[in-house]
């Protein structure tokens, strides 16, 4: 019998999966209101002290308060000969193990694209969190060990829910050169994350904190980054009926050789609050 694992390759590791959700949206995109800062330099930056029917300050924080994301297709398309389908069909469910695998290519697409910037949005593309990510809230760490004061200045910059709503996402190495730079100081506390295993379940591991913010490991983020991120300012979205992803099969053969499965996705990223998302890059892995 073949085994599904047979059309895997090394597993790419995708531990935030559960702690990032994916929000279902009408139509095609997503507009949110009132993303502009509000610095402050005086008082009357916030209000005015009223006082014997004094004017009150108008306040206008210009177009920049709105901010549309739009979504995108991901696809995916698997090729089966048909030698290979004949002589492995029975007793195997090749059409399942190829959807699986389309499906599992779409899922690392859309994590491979969070964390690149996708430039202005067109058919088919939609922002990254580097699109979104405000200049003060990239902090160089410098060519080296990871800086712990700078990776706590980085964390520093999430602002929303009082700060304290944070998960902090980075690839392997990056992970290692972290924990490399925090093992001087002692072990961290652990938390309790949600995981969604390979079973599409949820279950619950500890991992190591930074300031008590877990980290996590995702493939996908370029080596020397730490993004640190408010899971409910930053999320996916998608369309009502694109929550899940579509496959298309093909049954008509492709030059009598070929079997064809394909996987969909229609999904986007949404920034909800600038002050939910943060990074330290340049450090050395």
């Amino acid at each position: 019998m073949l085994l599904p694992g047979l059309f895997d390759d090394d597993p790419h590791v995708i531990q935030p999966r559960a702690l990032l959700g994916i929000k279902q949206i009408k139509g095609v995109d997503l507009t949110v209101l009132g993303r502009t800062q509000i610095s402050v330099t005086t008082p009357s930056d916030l209000g005015t002290y009223v006082t014997n029917g004094s004017p009150i300050f108008v306040y206008s924080d210009g177009a920049d308060r709105a901010a549309t994301f739009p979504v995108g297709e991901l696809g995916a398309q698997e090729v089966l000969t048909i030698t290979e389908r004949d002589r492995y069909r029975y007793p195997n469910n090749l059409e399942q193990i190829l959807e699986e695998w389309a499906r599992k290519r779409v899922d690392y697409l859309w994590w491979y694209s969070i964390f690149r910037s996708r430039g202005t949005p067109t058919e088919g593309n939609f922002p990254g969190l580097p699109d979104s990510l405000m200049g003060t809230k990239n902090i160089n760490n410098g060519i080296g060990v990871v800086d712990l004061d700078k990776l706590q200045e980085a964390r520093s910059k999430i602002t929303t829910n009082a700060s304290l709503n944070v998960i902090a996402i980075m690839s392997a190495p990056s992970y290692n050169a972290v924990m490399n730079a925090m093992r001087p100081n002692g072990e961290s506390r652990p938390a309790e994350i949600p995981v969604l295993n390979d079973a599409g379940e949820v279950i619950h591991h500890d991992v190591p904190t930074f300031d008590g913010v877990p980290l996590t490991i995702c493939s996908f983020v370029p080596d020397g980054e730490v993004w640190f991120i408010d899971p409910a300012a930053v999320y996916g979205i998608t369309p009502a009926n694109g929550t899940k992803v579509n496959v298309v099969r093909e049954n008509q053969l492709d030059g009598a050789s070929t079997y064809r499965i394909a996987a969909l996705f229609t999904v986007g990223l949404c920034v909800q609050q600038l002050g939910g998302v943060s990074k330290l890059y340049g450090f050395t892995v």
